[in-house]
């Protein structure tokens, strides 16, 4: 009791600061259940503003009785985002969006989500709350994932109630698949591919099985190349469109049980006007953020190379972010397509021209150059290859030297490639690679790559040594000495009192 009071006491001015409130129901049969509300800031039931809201569903960690125990239900996911202090207010096309949150918490006596746990937070926020009945969300990570699946996919019923679910590394739990088709449920999963707790396939069978229904809303899973199974719970709930655009809240906002494949209006791209690159510059952005769907959400953008003197790099700064980068342009005209889609999986497209050139009115071109690709690397030396080129002349020489790092090191150069020696400590390093061209005086183009030396931690197991700093380690030092004197203490003992047993053996077989 003392240390659920404490941990209250811990929780309690961060509850205050990020509007959360502990609550209970009375649901009759089924018994009481604690839950939390999350209100945002400047919540006015007596405005016209219907919120959306969010029933979030936890792991199987975070059980309890949901009184004493409530405060368990915030340990992991977006709950801590909650307590972090997120506002949950958006703005899409102009105009502020604001969530509320409603948290139960399962009770021990169950090893998975029961529906009626989400049965009852609904009927609370149409009781009680000002919500938009058209926007009700039921998302949940893990065990919390698959009450997502169990509830939505239970019943077409069921499937009605809500206008989305965001199943995260989720449990199988689900029934009939087919439900969210004819519930008209859009669906996204988040799951990282190599999750070993819940593998992925799960989530890949739960996409094909509602995909061979025919759902107007075709579902979508975002994969994480890598996390398991914890930190998917951290990036799938990101408020700050850190890991994805849209994110998960973003997309909610959009979707609403309002909209239909018979009134649904196309999306709009918009690439953005075309853009004229002067060399040495041979890097671009493209800009496809005033594009816009006037009725949902655009889920996707998609950048390509349709035609151009090269095949230049795009740079995906995010999944499906509107905005990219363009590098290893050359003199000539490019032109480039955003390909936006709708979450009723309408695709609209729009082309932007770029055309590089060299400088105007005679002015020398500097070369462009490439020191390399940045790396990560345990080696104490490394060879760098680059290269350059120069669109109005010729080279005549590159020279490469370091420009920071924690030690200098030995850089040997070798006209466009170097080799390093001596990178012994840990760090960022970055070397530069220069060339002068053939003009009077030259024009000097510049490159830096960053090497960072990422020395592995030595193994300390049974040895400690006082000639080689490197491999001291004062806690190992304190450690051995103890297990030296352990050893010397009871390896002895161990030989007296083996000495001593033997010798008592043979008195009591002498004496007998």
């Amino acid at each position: 009791m003392k240390k659920s009071l404490l941990l209250f006491l811990v929780i309690g001015p961060l509850i205050t600061f990020a509007q959360l409130t502990p609550k209970s129901i009375n649901t009759g049969k089924e018994g009481v259940i604690g839950f939390y509300e999350f209100k945002p800031g400047g919540y006015n039931p007596d405005s016209t503003y219907l919120y959306p809201l969010i029933i979030f569903l936890h792991g199987i960690g975070e059980r309890g009785n949901g009184t004493t125990e409530l405060h368990m239900a915030l340990n992991s996911s977006f709950p801590k985002y909650l307590v972090k202090g997120a506002t949950m207010k958006f703005t899409i096309r102009g105009r502020q969006h604001a969530f509320l949150v409603l948290m139960p918490q399962m009770s021990k006596d169950y090893v998975n989500w029961q529906n009626f746990y989400v049965d009852a937070m609904i009927e609370y926020a149409r009781k009680n709350l000002k919500i938009d009945t058209n926007r009700i969300f039921l998302t949940g990570w893990s065990l919390g994932g698959g009450g997502a699946w169990k509830y939505a996919t239970a019943s077409v019923e069921n499937a009605r109630k809500v206008a989305g679910i965001i199943p995260v590394s989720p449990a199988p739990d689900y029934t009939d698949l087919c439900n969210l088709a004819r519930g008209k449920v859009a669906v996204w999963v988040h799951h990282a591919r190599d999750d070993a707790s819940i593998p992925l396939h799960y989530s890949e069978d739960a996409i094909t099985g509602i995909n061979a229904c025919s759902p107007d809303i075709p579902p979508l899973i975002t994969y994480y190349p890598s996390g398991g199974h914890p930190y998917v719970a951290e990036w799938a709930y990101d408020t700050l469109n850190k890991i994805e655009y849209p994110n998960l809240y973003q997309w909610m906002i959009g979707t609403s049980r309002a909209n239909s494949l018979a009134t649904n209006q196309d999306p709009f791209a918009n690439a953005g006007n075309d853009t004229l690159v002067i060399l040495p510059s041979t890097s671009a952005t493209l800009k496809g953020d005033a594009s816009f769907d006037p009725n949902d959400v655009i889920i996707q953008y998609k950048w390509t190379v349709i035609s151009g003197p090269s095949s230049p790099e795009l740079k995906i700064l995010k999944p499906d972010f509107p905005v990219t980068g363009v590098s290893g342009l050359e003199p000539g005209n490019y032109t480039f397509r955003l390909t936006v889609k709708d979450e009723f999986g309408v695709s609209k497209s729009d082309n932007i021209n770029i055309e590089v050139m060299l400088p105007l009115g005679g002015m020398n071109a500097t070369p462009v150059v490439n020191a390399g690709q940045d790396v990560i690397i345990r080696e104490a030396n490394y060879h760098l290859k680059g290269s350059g080129r120069d669109y109005d002349g010729t080279i005549k020489s590159f020279h490469w030297r370091q420009v920071s790092g924690p030690v200098t090191i030995t850089v040997e150069e070798n006209g466009k490639m170097a080799n390093l020696w001596g990178i012994t400590q840990k760090g960022t390093y970055g070397i530069e690679l220069s060339a002068c061209d053939n003009h009077n005086p030259c024009g000097i183009g510049r490159d830096t790559v960053f090497i960072t030396r990422n020395v592995p931690m030595p193994v300390y197991f049974n040895y400690w040594s006082k000639e080689n700093p490197a491999i001291r380690n004062p806690d190992v030092h304190r450690y051995g000495l103890l297990v030296v004197f352990i050893l010397f203490f009871s390896v002895p003992a161990l030989i007296f009192n083996s000495f001593t047993i033997r010798n008592f053996k043979d008195k009591r077989l002498h004496s007998h």
